[in-house]
C-alpha cells in the first residue's frame, strides 16, 4: 500500500510541476502581450508640473521665463501695477525673476524640504515678493517702479494664481494629448 501511495504522490507531484510550468509559460506570454499593447513613450513628452515644467533644466528655464514674461506683461497691461520705462525691461525682470526663483526653489527643495512642507509653500511666495521688491528698488531703480508700496505683494499674488491656472490647463492639455497618442498607437 505504501508503494501505491508513493506512486500516487509522485504522479501528483509531477502533475503539479507540469501545471506550475504551464502557469509560468502563460504568465510569460501575458507579459509579452502587455508589452506589445503598451504604448511606447518615445513620442510622448512627460513633464513634471509640481515644481517645474520639464526635467531638463534648460527647457524648464525657457518655459518658465516665457510664462513669467507673458503673465507679467499681461498683468501690468491690465492692472497697471508699475510704471515701466521700456517694455523690454519686463524681459529683463522676467529673466532675473525666473533665474532667482529656480535657484532658491532648488536650494529649498534640496536642503530645507521640511521648511517648505511646514510653510506649505508660502515661503516661495515670500521669496518672490522679496525678489520683486529688490528688482524694483535696487536693480531697475527708475526704469521699473511700482505705483504703490503694496503693489509688489498684489503683483506676486496675481502672478502666482495665474501661473497655477496656466499649469493646470497645461496638465490637462498634456494628459489629453498623451491619451490620444496612446489610443492612436494601440490602434495600429
Amino acid at each position: 500500500m505504501s508503494d501505491d501511495f508513493n506512486k500516487d504522490l509522485k504522479k501528483e507531484m509531477e502533475d503539479l510541476e507540469k501545471m506550475i510550468e504551464e502557469v509560468k509559460r502563460q504568465q510569460a506570454e501575458e507579459k509579452k502581450k502587455l508589452k506589445k499593447n503598451r504604448p511606447e513613450n518615445r513620442n510622448v513628452i512627460r513633464i513634471d508640473l509640481a515644481a517645474r515644467y520639464s526635467s531638463s533644466v534648460v527647457i524648464n528655464l525657457i518655459v518658465s521665463f516665457f510664462v513669467n514674461f507673458l503673465l507679467m506683461f499681461g498683468l501690468n497691461a491690465i492692472f497697471h501695477f508699475a510704471e515701466v520705462a521700456n517694455p523690454y525691461i519686463l524681459l529683463a525682470i522676467a529673466f532675473l525673476f525666473t533665474l532667482s526663483e529656480e535657484a532658491y526653489k532648488r536650494l529649498m527643495l534640496k536642503k530645507y524640504l521640511s521648511v517648505v512642507m511646514y510653510t506649505m509653500g508660502l515661503i516661495f511666495f515670500l521669496f518672490n515678493v522679496i525678489v520683486v521688491w529688490v528688482l524694483d528698488l535696487f536693480v531697475f531703480d527708475r526704469m521699473f517702479d511700482f505705483n504703490d508700496p503694496y503693489y509688489p505683494v498684489f503683483f506676486v499674488l496675481a502672478l502666482s494664481f495665474l501661473r497655477t491656472f496656466v499649469r493646470s490647463a497645461y496638465v490637462r492639455i498634456v494628459k489629453a494629448m498623451s491619451k490620444s497618442m496612446a489610443k492612436s498607437q494601440t490602434r495600429r
